[in-house]
């Protein structure tokens, strides 16, 4: 996990433990191979018995990296436009 990350995860895979509710979250994770790290989007729901207690545990995690990419692109367009806009307005 991103040193930024791992408060927040790990707080939010303690609460859905412990509440038994679906535990989804973005986070970044380190290629250990490259020293990358990439965008995820996990997202996991527990699976109850008929005494409401956690069986198992069905989840996904999907690299969203590019989206995440493009988010980051739009927010800096947009700021620079801002800016921009405002060079230009003189009156």
């Amino acid at each position: 996990l991103h040193p930024d990350d791992v408060g927040r995860t790990l707080d939010g895979w303690k609460s859905a433990l412990s509440t038994k509710q679906e535990f989804e979250l973005e986070y970044r994770i380190k290629n250990v191979q490259t020293g990358e790290y990439r965008w995820v989007f996990a997202i996991a729901r527990p699976v109850l018995n008929d005494v409401r207690e956690v069986e198992k545990w069905i989840g996904v995690a999907m690299d969203v990296t590019e989206r995440k990419e493009i988010e980051l692109e739009k927010e800096i367009l947009s700021s620079a436009n801002v800016i921009l806009a405002s060079s230009l307005d003189y009156r």
